[in-house]
């Protein structure tokens, strides 16, 4: 009896253990993930990308409009989600070492250098 909780115990641990390698390879908030979503040709992926880049994009302007702060980036309005989806893989595929860092960090950097924001903005 003790020798079968044994074995179940040990069962439990070792999917555990491979759950969590798993998971690791597919931490969906890290740049090499976002890498993967933004290259893919699959058409779904491609649209994930886009939609992670305007949520980080749209929930930073509303923190700025809560909290009465400056702006971290300003996008031109001709620029289109395409083109940051391309300007966030560039830096991604450009910076391999640092993609392990989580991909919202890394975008809102990317923005920042690529679209500052003026005095008057």
């Amino acid at each position: 009896m003790i020798q079968n909780k044994l074995i179940a115990l040990l069962l439990c641990a070792a999917g555990l253990t491979a759950t969590s390698a798993f998971a690791a390879e597919k931490d969906t908030s890290s740049g090499n993930y976002w890498l993967a979503q933004c290259q893919n040709s699959d058409p779904n992926r491609s649209v994930a990308c886009i939609n992670y880049i305007k949520g980080l994009r749209d929930g930073v302007q509303a923190q700025r409009i809560l909290t009465k702060t400056n702006p971290v980036f300003c996008i031109p309005e001709a620029v289109t989600p395409g083109q940051l989806k391309d300007l966030f893989a560039k830096y991604l595929k450009d910076n391999p070492k640092n993609r392990h860092m989580p991909g919202n960090a890394i975008l809102v950097y990317t923005l920042k250098q690529s679209y500052p924001c003026k005095a008057s903005d």
